[in-house]
């Protein structure tokens, strides 16, 4: 399945690592040293022009995207099936 990150980003769901929280991850020591990596090693992508909500990790990229979290790991989900055959997001 493709996962949509904003702005005409997709990634499939296969490749992603972790989704986490922005705000979160800014404030750790070790997730922020290892966004500021990302960034040295030009893989630290920013989805769109707005203010990020979420980082989504790949194994060759890091994504900042103005999707929140919780709603990318419920895309990331996919649909839910429910009684009577129908689908429920």
């Amino acid at each position: 399945m493709v996962l949509h990150l904003g702005h005409q980003v997709s990634i499939l769901t296969e490749e992603v690592v972790a989704i986490l929280n922005f705000s979160t991850a800014v404030l750790g020591g070790p997730t922020r040293e290892f966004l500021d990596y990302s960034r040295s090693c030009d893989a630290l992508v920013r989805v769109g022009p707005g203010p990020a909500r979420s980082v989504v990790v790949t194994p060759s990229k890091v994504f900042l995207s103005p999707v929140s979290c919780p709603t990318l790991a419920d895309r990331a989900a996919g649909p839910r099936v429910v009684a009577g055959g129908g689908r429920a997001r």
